[in-house]
């Protein structure tokens, strides 16, 4: 394995601990309450949790979305497509060109 393709965290504990915590603050995203609370711009989530919904609502709210691991080339392209940054442990699968396309795809 290259550096590149090396996971951010091999803890797979801390991982899942992660995505719960994700899947609790999407329970109350629509709220935003933490967000507001503590006057953040930015809200990242798993891209699991990434849908139409969650990007329009937080968008509403003045606050933008990061999806987080994305090592797959397909949602990248489709994040991409839908204006979502991501963080990826596999930069080599990210194409610049993939951001230049305008037409938004259905998540």
């Amino acid at each position: 394995m290259t550096i590149g393709e090396t996971p951010f965290t091999r803890n797979m504990f801390s991982h899942w601990w992660n995505e719960v915590l994700d899947e609790v603050n999407i329970l109350f995203s629509p709220l935003f309450v933490l967000p507001k609370f503590l006057g953040v711009d930015v809200i990242m989530f798993s891209y699991r949790l990434v849908c139409e919904e969650t990007i329009r609502d937080a968008k509403e709210r003045g606050f933008s979305v990061v999806a987080w691991t994305v090592n797959d080339a397909d949602y990248m392209r489709i994040l991409a497509r839908n204006n979502v940054p991501f963080l990826t442990d596999h930069s080599s699968k990210v194409d610049k060109n993939m951001f230049t396309a305008k037409s938004s795809s259905k998540l």
